[in-house]
């Protein structure tokens, strides 16, 4: 397997909110090196997402991990995240999740830590789409969670 280092350590995670079904959609995209490296560390395994010869055991991983990393927050109540699954894109791994949200958002909080375990110099890009609302916010290693407040009309 060839390995590279790439100069930077950007993810992105898009929020979008699907009022016609109730839905927030949370997809987070990593790189795909960067991601295995912290699965390895910490379920102390071989894992190759690439290649995965279990991927009934690699996507059970991958959820565990992205739970412990992830979370959303809408007015104020913490919304279960469902794993939808991910998919490996060129040298990056996207993670997708919904959670069910029944009423329109006020607020959105969004806890992203994902590979600040491993890297500190990782940061995440995120996309906020509710409504006709848009916004992007950056994170920085320590800070993991950002708060959307959406002016209604």
């Amino acid at each position: 397997m060839v390995s590279f280092r790439h100069p930077f350590y950007l993810g992105v995670t898009e929020i979008l909110y699907k009022q016609n079904s109730s839905i927030i959609e949370l997809n987070a995209r990593v790189f795909t090196d960067d991601l295995e490296a912290s699965l390895r560390k910490q379920f102390n395994l071989n894992i190759n997402l690439t290649a995965s010869t279990n991927q009934e055991t690699t996507d059970s991983l991958v959820r565990l991990y992205a739970l412990q990393h992830l979370g959303l927050t809408v007015n104020q109540n913490t919304l279960p995240l469902l794993f939808q699954g991910y998919e490996l894109h060129e040298d990056a791994t996207w993670i997708y999740f919904d959670a069910h949200c029944s009423h329109i958002p006020n607020s959105v909080n969004v806890k992203n830590s994902l590979l600040f375990d491993r890297l500190k110099e990782q940061s995440h890009i995120l996309h906020f789409t509710i409504g006709t609302h848009k916004k992007s916010h950056k994170l920085e290693y320590p800070d993991s969670s950002y708060t959307l407040h959406v002016k209604t009309n």
